[in-house]
């Protein structure tokens, strides 16, 4: 059966001064030209075949991840390179899973809106 969990997000720059706050909070030196705050929305999970109308379901009122700051340490063509405030190491590429026909049926359920009533987890 297949099933996908979607949490779309709101990229957000952000200033000298909060990059500066969490070098002085965490130690991390996150680059400033590349740093950035994640906010997530709440996630929704869908079942089924994106073509025969799948199950679409809420989980959750709120976002299940706090905020996430990084900055992106080095790019190309392949490879992305990102440090998180807290000091953990990111390793984003290109190709691999990313590229095969399910990676994006996220796009299916985007703009739907989950089944009415009560939410899944809180």
């Amino acid at each position: 059966l297949p099933a996908a969990v979607v949490a779309g997000g709101n990229f957000t720059r952000i200033s000298e001064e909060e990059v500066a706050a969490i070098q002085n909070e965490t130690g991390t030196e996150l680059r400033l030209d590349t740093a950035v705050r994640i906010d997530f929305e709440k996630p929704v999970m869908w079942l089924g075949n994106k073509r025969l109308l799948p199950l679409i379901v809420s989980l959750g009122s709120r976002a299940q991840s706090p905020p996430v700051t990084l900055c992106t340490t080095y790019m190309d063509d392949k490879i992305r390179l990102a440090l998180a405030a807290k000091g953990g190491r990111l390793v984003f590429t290109r190709g691999g899973k990313a590229t095969r026909a399910f990676a994006s049926d996220w796009q299916t359920i985007e703009g739907e809106r989950p089944l009415s009533g009560g939410v899944v987890g809180t």
